[in-house]
């Protein structure tokens, strides 16, 4: 096997004896290619690059492949394809919330911080079941909490099933709603509320707080990516979940004799703007809530 330099092509690649009734199929690559040649006499592969900006980084690639074929026993393509794949791999982006889930944690985290103000941070991690598939955001041993918070100018929130708005029996529940606004200066992103929460939690139960926030999706490492400043741009609200309050519920749906059956998936937007919070509001939750703004 031996590396080559081809300035009249130009190429740079590497050549290995094949033999005749070896296989030998296009790369997959557009600037990685395969072929069959005869020099010497001998029926040899290249794999190759053609493009003359990228020999630099192609060099050590081709490097990669032939440790792979020479040390390792692996045949052309399997090297190739390794190589790719474990490149694929430290190239990868660390994964990040959409935007729209980078708001609604940041409205969760915005709660929890009061909750932890009001109640105590042992509570009000507790009562943190949305991130580990409770039936809502936060389940306290009086009230039930589903948190909805929104980046625009009017205070619509869009709400994904019959259930998520359905009070469980004979326990209210609430829907706090939170409006955020971008801002240049001051504000706090994701990753300082993170933090400024994290500060919040016992040093004892920082690790379920870490925990539970994995299952949102979120991760420390990719914490870089999220760049944007909030603020709030309104006071959050409260509004009890009761007869009245626009809601497509489970129950509605059932005494309206419709057949859920037919109706395997419902998403709606609520428009609560210009409304004042509504219902039995709890004085911790309201507490909460008017708990101080970040500049």
């Amino acid at each position: 096997m031996s590396l080559f330099i081809d300035p009249e092509r130009p190429a740079i690649g590497i050549r290995m004896p094949v033999a005749e009734a070896s296989g030998l199929t296009d790369s997959g690559w557009r600037n990685i290619s395969l072929r069959r040649i005869y020099r010497g006499g001998r029926r040899q592969a290249e794999i190759y690059v053609d493009d003359d900006r990228l020999f630099l980084d192609a060099y050590p690639v081709l490097l990669s492949i032939a440790d792979r074929m020479q040390l390792d026993g692996h045949s052309l393509e399997e090297a190739l394809a390794i190589t790719m794949r474990v490149l694929g791999q430290l190239l990868q982006r660390q994964k990040t919330l959409t935007v729209e889930r980078e708001i609604g944690l940041f409205g969760e985290l915005l709660l929890l911080e009061g909750l932890c103000d009001t109640l105590g941070p042992t509570t009000a991690l507790e009562s943190w079941l949305g991130p580990s598939g409770g039936e809502h955001d936060f389940v306290l041993s009086t009230v039930d909490l589903e948190v909805k918070t929104t980046a625009a100018e009017r205070r619509r929130h869009n709400i994904g099933s019959t259930d998520q708005l359905q009070p469980s029996p004979e326990r209210p529940l609430l829907l706090v709603s939170y409006q955020l606004t971008r801002t240049a200066h001051g504000g706090r992103t994701l990753p300082d509320q993170v933090q400024y929460v994290r500060e919040k939690v016992k040093s004892s139960e920082r690790r379920r707080f870490d925990s539970l926030l994995e299952q949102t999706g979120w991760s420390d490492p990719g914490s870089g990516s999220y760049l944007t400043r909030w603020r709030k741009r309104t006071a959050g609200l409260a509004f009890e979940i009761s007869a009245g309050f626009p809601a497509i519920t489970t129950n509605a749906l059932i005494r309206a004799a419709v057949d859920l059956g037919r109706i395997p998936n419902v998403r709606y937007e609520i428009d609560l703007t210009g409304l004042s919070s509504s219902g039995a509001i709890p004085d911790f939750l309201a507490n909460a809530l008017s708990t101080k703004d970040f500049a």
